[in-house]
């Protein structure tokens, strides 16, 4: 994995993000097919089966909207039929998703954070390329990124104003 070029060495690591971009499978939704809400991503695993690897932050309707038209409801043998999902790491409150053909190919950007193969962090959605095949999606657990990879850095800056974000695209 790249390592991070922090935007502004005067501010300390500890106060500065690093979100990566990466790809992964769309499995299910919460809301409706018609307007989703968040999206349920997941990964396969080395034997195949779809695993979940995190949930995006609420759709704005802009975003919803290039969704929608390419969502397929799941028929009864989606991976996650019966699976139990929950509102967060701690909760007991449990989502209702809609379960959706797992083919589409969602760009999201991600925090580093890791547990287990699994974003400890909500992702954020980016766009929907049509181009990319469910095969293009890097397996379950991969620490690495795709070939859309872009390591973006930029300060964290706590109780202090609004700051400049920087994206800063490597390898491309």
């Amino acid at each position: 994995m790249n390592e991070a070029k922090y935007c502004n060495p005067r501010i300390p690591t500890l106060h500065q993000c690093r979100r990566d971009s990466t790809e992964a499978l769309i499995g299910g939704v919460t809301g409706s097919l018609h307007r989703p809400q968040v999206l349920l991503l997941g990964r396969n695993d080395t034997t195949g089966r779809l695993r979940l690897v995190g949930k995006t932050t609420p759709l704005k309707p802009g975003p919803a909207q290039e969704v929608v038209g390419h969502l397929t409801a799941a028929g009864p043998d989606h991976p996650w039929t019966g699976v139990r999902f929950t509102a967060s790491w701690n909760s007991r409150t449990p989502l209702e998703p809609v379960l959706v053909d797992p083919v589409l190919v969602a760009e999201i950007s991600a925090d580093v954070s890791q547990d287990h193969g699994v974003w400890r962090h909500p992702l954020r959605y980016e766009r929907l390329p049509l181009d990319a095949a469910r095969a293009d999606v890097l397996p379950f657990g991969a620490t690495q990124y795709g070939p859309r990879h872009r390591s973006l850095s930029f300060p964290l800056l706590i109780g202090v104003g609004l700051g400049v974000v920087t994206w800063q695209p490597q390898g491309r």
